[in-house]
């Protein structure tokens, strides 16, 4: 009878340090999955960090190009909105500095070589820079072309036109690139060449080109 319960106690010893490794080597595992999460979490952290940063970096060193680009607006809208108030060589005067700053811009941009957030970021800052420097050149033609005594109105608004393509598709391009940029964004300067849409359709050019014909 002692027998058995000797054989009895030692099972249930075996069974209890089975039991107890078990747990053991249970626990062992959650706090290698613990530590394993925590760095992985702490390493995913980091990298967010270093991108946020660099995104930081684009978007700053950007900026300047757009507030050039920005500088040209106030041209715009007097070109369009208060053309009787100017003579021929103001119009002219006006219409040099559009190209040349527009121009400049594009190509500060260009020149800076910097970091790329994301492929798509790039592609649409540069785009709105792009189409605002042939925007401008076919505004300047417009323009040109409806103070000539030898063009008719027609030409004129034909390059009128065009110009208010592409300054539309510029600022979509902004509105999407701010959209990408998300949080950092914020630090971009606010930027819209077209704020009055109803201006710079189709027929509100024609008459615009007409009333240059008069300068």
């Amino acid at each position: 009878m002692f027998g058995a319960s000797a054989s009895f106690g030692s099972n249930f010893a075996h069974r209890s340090r089975r039991r107890t490794i078990a747990i053991i080597v249970v626990v062992a595992i959650l706090v290698l999955l613990l530590v394993g999460f925590e760095v992985g979490h702490q390493v995913l952290n980091s990298n967010k960090s270093a991108n946020q940063r660099s995104l930081e970096s684009w978007v700053a060193a950007a900026s300047p190009a757009v507030s050039e680009s920005n500088t040209l607006v106030s041209v715009v809208s007097t070109l369009r909105n208060r053309p009787s108030t100017l003579d021929r060589r103001q119009l002219e005067a006006l219409i040099d500095d559009l190209d040349n700053v527009s121009a400049t811009a594009q190509q500060n941009f260009f020149e800076l070589g910097l970091a790329l957030p994301s492929p798509q970021a790039a592609v649409l800052l540069g785009q709105v820079l792009t189409e605002r420097s042939t925007g401008a050149l076919a505004f300047g033609r417009g323009v040109n072309a409806a103070i000539s005594p030898s063009l008719s109105p027609s030409v004129a608004t034909v390059w009128l036109d065009r110009s208010a393509r592409e300054f539309r598709i510029a600022d979509q391009a902004y509105r999407t690139l701010r959209k990408v940029l998300r949080s950092a964004s914020t630090r971009l300067p606010s930027s819209q060449w077209i704020v009055n849409p109803q201006n710079w359709s189709q027929p509100a050019l024609s008459n615009y080109a007409v009333e240059l014909g008069h300068i």
